[in-house]
Order: C-alpha cells, then structure tokens, then sequence
C-alpha cells in the first residue's frame, strides 16, 4: 500500500471510532490492533493486515462508529 492509502486507512479507523495512531501513512502497533479491533466488530476473519481488500470495506462501510 501506498503512503497515501495508508493515510486513508488511518483516517478511515479514526471515523470509526478506533485508535490507529498517528495519520502519518506509517503501520505501526496501534493501528494493526485497530485494524483487529474493526474486523472483529465487523465478524470478519481477524488478521490485522493492511491491505487492499481491507481499505475497499473501509470505504465501503456505512455502519457507523465501533463501541
């Protein structure tokens, strides 16, 4: 993933609710537990991995902040 995707992931967890960390387009520690944290809100396989597929469901969800 670019930078820039990654800037976008981060910002899309933060709308959520969730603490990916600083939106600097860097994956560390806190955002791969948000990135665990949203799949397991949304019942999808928990992997913590920042990728394409996750970025589109990002994109895609409209189910609003994760408690």
């Amino acid at each position: 993933m670019t930078a820039d995707e990654v800037r976008e992931l981060q910002t899309c967890l933060k709308a959520f609710g969730l603490d990916p960390g600083p939106i600097d387009g860097f994956l560390g520690l806190l955002a791969t537990v948000a990135i665990k944290k949203y799949e397991v809100a949304r019942l999808q396989p928990v992997t913590g991995t920042a990728d394409q597929p996750l970025l589109e469901r990002l994109r895609r969800d409209s189910s609003g902040p994760i408690r």
